[in-house]
């Protein structure tokens, strides 16, 4: 057993096991003679129960939690101090730790490289749509840190590049590699390849040497230069994905996830998206309600049907405590990039008629309207498409409603024997 938990720290022949609760000893040296406590901790041996020392990164790791190294370092961007702020315009508040969810083989991985584009190239639209996102120098140059539980890292590459973002050779610890954004931003993204560390369940945070190692980790590798001046965390963590990580095991992410919240929370990082898989006919991450319950919000990157690669996808969400949806829709890959096809006007395009872009959406007509009535008295039932739209006249214009609705990403539909079934995606706010 290795667990921190019940860590022994060594010093001049006596021992002490600083993480059991009630241990009466070591809680009355720190409290009685705290500078003797600081000075056990800075020369005394952290080992197993068994005697087996740690290993030095995961040692440095457990005495800064003793001596409380991180206890009084500025808090550069927590979300108390970014009150009401997007990091990315209608879909990601800042502060927020989002969980996105597709099918395999939808192309999360690739939604995600054009979502960290837009957040480090400068005047890059996520999907093509959405506002530029609003950093400044020294927050891009915070940078990005992606953790890759799946894709090989050729592939990967190619993807980013794609995105912006210009991969630099400098072979960091245990292979990690590093990209710019191309031009004159400061961004840069750090890649951690799971599969160069033990595979995915290098990632596993409910393990308590693995947390403490990539405490140390996050904390060592994300400076630029690492010459004291720019020691700040990164200011976006990105998993991608959860799934490989807990090996397919869908009960384990509630305790994953709480394990990933202290994380952030203790390098202070504000901003974090967890990628995870859905079940093939679409639907919530890793086909269970733990899965949702834990995140900030759910994001679904879908498409209608997993057997065919030419089949459409749609980008959609909730946020937490944000009434109404993500306004999403269809999403298409033209121009060698992927792009939102959404019902309101793209950014940047003439109000004067007094109309803003963000409200300028269509408002349901009558028959969406009736459409969106029967899906949501559904539920999570669905409707196949007849039972949506019923049959002779009013059904056409049922039908045409709901192809709209769908285009718009408002409803979400999966292959249900030879036909489909149809859910409400998103209720409009």
């Amino acid at each position: 057993m290795t667990s921190t938990e019940r860590t022994v720290l060594v010093h001049e022949g006596r021992t002490w096991e600083p993480f059991v609760v009630g241990n009466t000893s070591w809680h009355r040296l720190r409290l009685d003679n705290p500078d003797e406590a600081r000075r056990v901790i800075a020369q005394g041996s952290l080992v197993t129960p068994e005697g087996e020392e740690l290993a030095p990164l995961i040692a440095k790791r457990v005495k800064a939690r003793l001596l409380r190294a991180y206890a009084d370092r500025p808090r550069p961007g927590v979300a108390t101090e970014e009150e009401g702020r997007w990091l990315v315009d209608d879909v990601w508040r800042w502060g927020h730790k989002p969980l996105l969810a597709g099918q395999p083989r939808a192309g999360k991985s690739t939604l995600v490289a054009d979502l960290i584009g837009s957040l480090l190239v400068p005047g890059r639209q996520f999907l093509d749509h959405y506002a530029p996102v609003d950093l400044t120098d020294a927050e891009r140059e915070r940078g990005v840190w992606l953790i890759n539980a799946e894709n090989p890292e050729p592939e990967l590459r190619t993807v980013l590049e794609s995105a912006g973002l210009e991969w630099w050779p400098d072979d960091l610890a245990d292979g990690a590699g590093r990209y710019f954004a191309e031009g004159e931003s400061p961004g840069w993204l750090l890649v951690d390849h799971l599969e160069r560390l033990g595979g995915p369940r290098s990632f596993d945070l409910r393990i308590p040497e693995v947390y403490d190692m990539w405490v140390s980790r996050i904390m060592d590798l994300s400076c630029a230069t690492c010459d004291g001046r720019d020691e700040a965390p990164p200011l976006v963590v990105i998993v991608d994905g959860l799934t490989a990580i807990l090996g397919s095991d869908t009960t384990g992410y509630g305790a994953w996830n709480a394990r990933f919240r202290d994380l952030m929370q203790e390098i202070e990082v504000p901003n974090a998206l967890v990628v995870a898989h859905s079940p093939m006919g679409g639907g919530e991450a890793m086909n269970g309600v733990e899965s949702v319950a834990g995140a900030d919000g759910s994001w679904k990157y879908q498409m209608s049907n997993v057997h065919d690669p030419k089949a459409h996808r749609t980008f959609s969400g909730s946020r937490r405590l944000i009434q109404g949806g993500i306004e999403g829709g269809r999403v298409t890959f033209e121009g060698g990039r992927l792009r939102l096809n959404a019902s309101r006007k793209p950014v940047g395009v003439d109000t004067s008629d007094g109309v803003s872009p963000r409200s300028a959406a269509a408002k349901p007509s009558e028959w969406e309207t009736s459409v969106l009535a029967r899906l949501r008295k559904a539920g999570s039932a669905g409707l196949m498409k007849t039972e949506v739209t019923g049959r002779g006249k009013e059904g056409t214009h049922r039908r045409e409603a709901l192809d709209a609705l769908e285009r718009r990403g408002v409803v979400n539909m999966r292959p249900d024997g030879k036909g489909h079934r149809y859910f409400l995606a998103v209720i409009p706010g």
